[in-house]
């Protein structure tokens, strides 16, 4: 069963004020997923444990949540700590691939680059994680 933690309140800095968003972070017993804003046009989300078809559902809406803010609100980078990260499948691995193809769309007039923050020690991650920069359009680093 999957539980949601909460959400993180994210505020942008536009024209005309700040606006806030919110984006839903997850929490079950072998995965979380929460969403940080270090900077005014930059995101982080922290992956721990297992990805797996379980919380595919909740990665989804949260990859799309993650796709509509970072269009609204001119986000340049999102950085994905995986560093404890220890599995994901074919289906929740895919989400991020959808989301460059998404950010791709805005590309020119709003560079998004995603930066994969990959833990040596799990050597999978940076085979799983470099087939997907392989697979981008450009805009995905692996380290």
């Amino acid at each position: 069963m999957v539980h949601l933690k909460c959400s993180t309140e994210l505020a942008f800095e536009l024209a005309g004020g700040v606006m806030t968003a919110r984006i839903t972070d997850i929490q079950t017993q072998s995965f979380s997923a929460e969403v940080q804003q270090p900077g005014p046009d930059l995101l982080r989300l922290s992956l721990r444990g297992s990805a797996d078809r379980v919380v595919f559902k909740k990665l989804e809406v949260l990859v799309g949540e993650l796709t509509e803010h970072a269009r609204a609100f001119r986000i340049k980078e999102i950085h994905f700590d995986v560093q404890e990260l220890y599995f994901v499948d074919s289906s929740s691995l895919s989400l991020f691939l959808r989301l460059d193809n998404a950010l791709a769309e805005g590309r020119s007039q709003q560079p998004c680059m995603l930066r994969f923050h990959s833990n040596p020690r799990l050597t999978w991650q940076k085979k799983s994680f470099g087939a997907l920069s392989a697979s981008s359009t450009g805009a995905i680093t692996v380290d």
